[in-house]
C-alpha cells in the first residue's frame, strides 16, 4: 500500500542493466523489474545543491527514507541521519548497510554473498568442501531475507510514530541478518569449543551440522530427492482424511527403522541412524521409498526442480513445457496460489505475491511496470506526492493525534501471545524466534506452555536454545488446552493480547475453538497471525503438516538454487536455518499488523505461509526463467559442472594455498575482471587467451542464440584460471593483492568464527548477558529512538 519513489542518480541504477546483455532485446534487466515494479522513478544529481534541495524537498512530506549507500556517505552531502532527523524530526530514517555501521570493515564493498552467506557461516553450513559449491546460491537471496527485518523495523517505527509524531533510524546488515539465521551453531560452539573462534583458519570440515534422520533429504536411486519431515504425532483430534484418530506403530527413529528394515540396535546416535537411512533409500526407487514411508505413517514430500514449476506457466508451445507433465496437481495448484498476473509488462505477465496475506484487504497486488529511468521527474518534482486524505497521513510532532512522549523501544504497548504447536513432530523454531525479536523490541510475549509436559520439550532437549530464543518472556503454564488451560488462553486474548501467533494447524486451533473464524467474532481486535506451510487453501497441500525443509525450501524449487538442476544432489541445509530465516518474515507481518491495528483499532487475519517466503527469497532467478525457459539450461547446470562454467568468474568462490576458501565480490565482470587478471598476475596471458577464445570457440558457435551457452569456453577458462591463481597464495598473500588492486572479497567463515570476528561485534550481532559468561545473537535490527 505504500507509494514509493525510487531516487537514482542521473545515469541511472547500475542494477537496470544487470544481466540485460544475455535477455535482449529489453529496456532493462528481468531482475530490476522484479525489485522495482509499482514503484515510480526519479533521477536526481545528489553531488550538486540543487539534486539535494530536490530530494529534500520529496523528504519533506515522505514517512519514510531508504538507502543501502555505505555508512557516513551521505554525511557528507547533509543527508545523513544527524542532520535530517533535526530538518525531519518526522522522518523515519532506514539504513541497510553490507557490514553494520561502525568497525574495521564498514567501508567494504558487499553483497549478500559475501556478508549474509560466507562471513556469517550460513555459507560453510550449507556447501561442504568437496562439493566447492560455495557459489551455489540464490540471486540476491540474502538481500530478499534481510529486506524483511529492515521491512519489520521501518513498520515498527511508524506503529511507534502513532503515538509521538517522532520519526527515527533503524538500522540492519546483511551480516547482522545471515548471523541471526546461524546463531544455533554459534551457541554450540561456543558453549563447547569457543577457543576455535579466535582466528581464521580452515574448519570446514570440522562443523558440518549433526543431521536429523527424521527431517532432512534423501536421495533415492532413480534420482529423485525426498525430504523426510518426521513421524504424524499420535492425536485424538479427528484427521481430516481418515475420520478416525491417527495411529501409528513405533514412533520416532523406530518407526524410520521399520519403514526401511535397517537395524538400529543396539541404539544408534542420530548421525549413524541417518548414515544408514540414506544408504537404504539410495538402493531403493522413489516409489518403494514413499511406499515404506506411507506404511509408518511418516510425513515426507518430493522436491522440485524450480524450472518445472515455472515451466507450468508457459504456452503449449513452450520450451520447457514438458518439465511440467511430472509434477502432481496438487504442487501445481500451491505454486498457483502464489503468483499474481495482470502486470503491465508484455514479457512478464506474472509476478509472484507478497509473502503473507492480510484479511484487513484484498488489495495486496502490483500491477504497474517497474519504471523507466526518471520517468516521472518532471511531474512529481512539480507536484511532490499524491494527494493522500487526512485520515491516511501518520501523525508528525505537535500532532494533536499524537501527544505521548517517544517510546525507548518501537513495540511498547504491544502484547503478543505465542502459542507453539508442541504436536509437531519436529522442533520448530519460528514462532519462539518471533517472538524474540519481537520482545527485543519493546512487546511483552507470553508464552504458553503446557503443565503436562513439563513446558516445552526443548527445556531438556536442548537448553542452550531454549535459554535463547525464552529467555524475557512471560511463562503460562496451563493445563490440557480442551480444560482449564483453554479458559487462560481465551481469558489472556480477551483481555490482554494484541497479537495471536501461533503455527497451530487450523483443524487443532478450531477444536479448541481458537481458529481464526471463532477469535474474529469473540476478539475482533485481535490480530492472529498464524505460520501456516502453503498459501493455498485448495486441494491436498491445505491441510499438509509439512515443515521449511519441505514447504519453503523443497515444495518451491528453492533447493535448486543452492544444488544445481538434476541429477544434482540437493544440499541439505542445517538445521533450524530455514525456520529463523521464515522468522524474519513472520514478524515483518506481525509489525504490519500491529500498525494496523494501532492506526485503525480492527484486528485481522494474517498468514505467512512457508512455501511464500521460499519462492519469495529466489524471486529474482525465478523471473529470469519464467520470462525465457531457456536461459535455465544455461544458468541451472548439474552440480558436478558449476566450479567450471560459473557464468560470472568475479563472483565466484576458490581455496587458497592455505585453505581458506574466499568469495570473489566482483558481481559485474566487465567492471572487475581486469583486477582480478591483475590480482593474479595474469593480465597479459589473460586477455591473449580470451580474444583466442573468442575467435576461436565463441564467434564460430553463431547457432547458438543464448549468449551464456556461447560463452562458456570463456566462463571455463577463468574460472580454472582463478582457481589455479588462488591455490597458489596464502590467504594473507591474496587479502595484500586484493586491496592493492581493489578486489572485492570476503572469507567463508564457519560460524563459530563469528566470535573472534571483531566486525561482527561492531555491527552488534552480540551481546553480553548481565552474569557475563555468555552471550546472545541479537536480533538484526536496531533503532535510534
Amino acid at each position: 500500500g505504500a507509494e514509493v519513489i525510487k531516487v537514482e542518480p542521473l545515469e541511472g541504477d547500475f542494477f537496470r542493466i544487470n544481466f540485460l546483455k544475455f535477455e535482449q532485446p529489453r529496456e532493462f534487466g528481468t531482475m530490476f523489474e522484479v525489485a522495482n515494479a509499482g514503484k515510480y522513478s526519479v533521477t536526481l544529481d545528489i553531488k550538486s545543491g540543487q539534486g539535494i534541495a530536490q530530494l529534500k524537498q520529496l523528504l519533506r512530506d515522505a514517512d519514510v527514507f531508504v538507502t543501502n549507500v555505505r555508512p557516513g556517505k551521505l554525511d557528507k552531502c547533509g543527508l545523513g541521519y544527524d542532520a535530517l532527523s533535526k530538518e525531519f524530526p518526522h522522518l523515519v530514517y532506514a539504513e541497510l548497510s553490507a557490514w553494520g555501521d561502525s568497525g574495521p570493515e564498514v567501508e567494504y564493498a558487499g553483497f549478500d554473498v559475501g556478508a549474509f552467506w560466507a562471513a556469517s557461516g550460513l555459507n560453510g553450513l550449507l556447501h561442504d568442501e568437496p562439493s566447492r559449491l560455495y557459489s551455489m546460491l540464490p540471486g540476491a537471496g540474502g538481500d530478499l531475507i534481510t529486506s524483511q527485518i529492515m521491512l519489520f523495523g521501518i513498520v515498527a517505527a511508524l506503529s511507534e510514530r502513532l503515538s509521538s509524531g517522532c520519526g527515527s533510524k533503524v538500522s540492519s546488515s546483511l551480516l547482522h541478518a545471515g548471523a541471526w539465521c546461524a546463531a544455533p551453531f554459534v551457541l554450540e560452539e561456543m558453549a563447547t569449543s569457543p577457543q576455535l573462534g579466535a582466528k581464521l583458519e580452515p574448519l570446514y570440515s570440522k562443523e558440518q551440522p549433526h543431521l536429523n534422520p527424521l527431517l532432512t533429504l534423501y536421495k533415492t536411486s532413480d534420482g529423485e530427492h525426498v525430504a523426510v519431515m518426521g513421524v504424524r504425532p499420535l492425536s485424538r483430534l479427528p484427521s481430516p482424511t481418515r475420520g478416525k484418530g491417527e495411529v501409528r506403530s513405533e514412533p520416532g527413529l523406530a518407526a524410520l527403522a521399520k519403514a526401511l528394515n535397517i537395524n538400529i540396535n543396539p541404539p544408534l546416535n542420530p548421525d549413524e541412524v541417518y548414515t544408514l537411512a540414506r544408504d537404504r533409500i539410495a538402493q531403493m526407487g522413489h516409489a518403494d521409498v514413499v511406499a515404506a514411508l506411507d506404511s509408518q505413517s511418516i510425513i515426507h514430500r518430493d522436491c522440485r526442480y524450480v524450472q518445472s514449476l515455472w515451466a507450468s506457466q508457459e504456452g503449449p508451445d513452450g520450451f520447457t513445457r514438458h518439465l511440467a507433465d511430472d509434477v502432481p496437481k496438487e504442487d501445481l495448484i500451491a505454486f498457483r496460489a502464489n503468483l499474481q498476473d495482470n502486470i503491465d509488462a508484455p514479457d512478464l505477465p506474472k509476478l509472484l505475491r507478497i509473502p503473507y496475506t492480510f484479511s484487513c484487504t484484498d488489495r495486496q497486488t502490483i500491477r504497474k511496470r517497474a519504471p523507466f529511468k526518471g520517468e516521472d521527474t518532471d511531474e512529481i518534482l512539480a507536484t511532490s506526492w499524491f494527494p493522500r486524505p487526512q485520515e491516511w497521513l501518520v501523525p508528525r510532532p505537535g500532532d494533536e493525534r499524537a501527544m505521548l512522549p517517544q517510546a525507548r523501544k518501537p513495540l511498547e504497548g504491544c502484547v503478543v501471545v505465542e502459542l507453539v504447536d508442541f504436536n509437531s513432530p519436529w522442533v520448530d523454531l519460528t514462532v519462539s524466534a518471533t517472538g524474540r525479536i519481537l520482545l527485543e523490541h519493546g512487546a511483552r510475549v507470553i508464552r504458553i506452555e503446557y503443565k503436562a509436559t513439563g513446558g516445552d520439550p526443548m527445556r531438556s532437549s536442548n537448553r542452550v536454545l531454549y535459554d535463547h530464543y525464552n529467555s524475557g518472556k512471560e511463562i503460562e503454564l496451563v493445563g490440557d488446552l480442551s480444560m482449564e488451560g483453554n479458559e487462560r488462553v481465551q481469558e489472556l486474548l480477551a483481555s490482554q493480547a494484541s497479537i495471536l501467533l501461533t503455527n497451530m494447524p487450523e483443524v487443532r486451533l478450531a477444536h479448541f475453538a481458537l481458529d481464526s473464524a471463532s477469535l474474529s467474532r469473540r476478539c475482533p481486535r485481535l490480530a492472529m497471525v498464524n505460520v501456516v506451510p502453503y498459501r493455498t487453501t485448495e486441494g491436498a497441500l491445505a491441510r499438509a503438516t509439512h515443515s521449511c525443509l519441505g514447504a519453503l525450501y523443497g515444495a518451491t524449487g528453492l533447493c535448486t538454487y543452492f544444488s544445481g538442476r538434476p541429477p544434482s544432489d540437493i544440499a541439505r541445509p542445517p538445521p533450524h536455518m530455514l525456520e529463523l530465516i521464515h522468522s524474519l518474515f513472520v514478524s515483518a507481518a506481525v509489525s504490519v499488523a500491529w500498525f494496523h491495528r494501532k492506526r485503525t483499532g480492527e484486528g485481522q487475519v494474517v498468514t505467512v505461509p512457508r512455501d511464500a517466503a521460499g519462492l519469495w527469497i529466489g524471486q529474482l532467478n525465478h523471473a529470469i526463467l519464467h520470462r525465457d525457459g531457456r536461459v535455465s539450461q544455461a544458468v541451472l547446470v548439474p552440480s558436478s559442472e558449476v566450479y567450471h562454467i560459473h557464468p560470472a568468474p568475479t563472483y565466484t568462490a576458490h581455496r587458497t594455498k592455505d585453505g581458506i576458501w574466499v568469495q570473489l565480490l566482483g558481481s559485474e565482470i566487465t567492471h572487475h575482471l581486469d583486477r582480478t587478471l591483475r590480482v593474479f598476475d595474469m593480465r597479459m596471458t589473460g586477455y591473449l587467451n580470451l580474444v583466442w577464445l573468442a575467435l576461436t570457440k565463441v564467434m564460430p558457435n553463431s547457432k547458438e542464440s543464448n549468449l551464456i551457452v556461447r560463452a562458456r569456453p570463456i566462463f571455463e577458462y577463468l574460472n580454472r584460471s582463478f582457481g589455479e591463481g588462488m591455490a597458489k597464495l596464502t590467504f594473507d598473500e591474496f587479502v595484500e593483492r586484493a586491496k592493492k588492486f581493489d578486489v572485492w572479497m570476503s572469507p567463508i567463515r564457519m560460524p563459530v568464527q563469528l566470535l573472534g570476528y571483531e566486525q561482527a561485534h561492531c555491527a552488534g550481532v552480540f551481546q553480553t548477558m548481565a552474569h557475563g559468561n555468555s552471550i546472545r545473537v541479537t536480533s538484526p535490527v536496531r533503532f535510534n529512538m
